[in-house]
């Protein structure tokens, strides 16, 4: 149940344009990814979270905007 939990929770997300449960979300997908031996996901997803939790010191602009939806 709590990979479900997890897959309504991320579409949730996507739906309301909650930024930062959208990146809080994904975290907690990566270790699915791993174990269901979805490698390229997981290493993609993981980039991805990496350059978004990056973004206040590189584009705050965007991320400004990602943040007010």
């Amino acid at each position: 149940m709590d990979m479900v939990n997890l897959l309504q929770q991320f579409i949730r997300t996507e739906i309301i344009g909650n930024w930062l449960l959208h990146l809080t979300t994904l975290r907690k997908m990566l270790p699915y990814f791993a174990t269901s031996g979805h490698n390229l996901y997981m290493k993609s997803a993981h980039i991805y979270l990496e350059s978004m939790l990056r973004l206040p010191g590189t584009k705050p602009d965007v991320h400004e905007a990602f943040i007010t939806g």
